[in-house]
């Protein structure tokens, strides 16, 4: 008995709610109509743009922070400092390095990653050398080496 009281309460809560749709789409429709009559009353002469409004522009040689007339004597330029050139560093040519991944693992703590070096595929795990080459992070698309003091961050490859 209770589950046709509960199916008998749902038809009825779905017909309301159903009936009530129907009535807001009645509803606006009607509405609708009365502005579209408007509408195809009132547009019998097109479009009518208002007059477009011309500005003049006026250079006045003031100075708006100051609110003073501007002169070129005014004008101070400060004389260029010469700071002494820095000369770049010059640093070891990395070899050529291609970052092509890592192999998954369960642990995910210290995953495999497969670099060629020199044109030498090399399996290595982050924190492990290749030559003077340190690999000092793993990320899913790229990893940071370190030689010396310079750090470098290398993309993975496109396959």
């Amino acid at each position: 008995m209770n589950k046709k009281r509960l199916n008998l309460i749902l038809i009825f809560l779905l017909v309301f709610i159903w009936s009530a749709i129907g009535y807001r789409l009645v509803r606006k429709n009607a509405k609708g109509n009365d502005n579209l009559h408007a509408v195809e009353k009132y547009s019998g002469t097109g479009f009518d743009y208002p007059n477009k409004k011309e500005l003049e522009f006026v250079d006045s040689n003031r100075d708006p922070f100051l609110d003073r007339p501007l002169n070129a004597s005014s004008i101070k330029s400060k004389p260029s400092s010469k700071k002494a050139v820095v000369q770049p560093k010059k640093s070891k040519n990395w070899p050529s390095i291609e970052f092509f991944g890592f192999v998954k693992n369960q642990k995910k703590e210290n995953p495999l990653i497969i670099v060629k070096v020199n044109g030498e595929l090399n399996r290595v795990r982050k924190g492990k050398r290749i030559e003077d080459i340190f690999f000092k992070e793993v990320y899913n698309d790229s990893i940071i080496l370190k030689r010396g003091k310079e750090l470098k961050t290398f993309s993975r490859t496109a396959y």
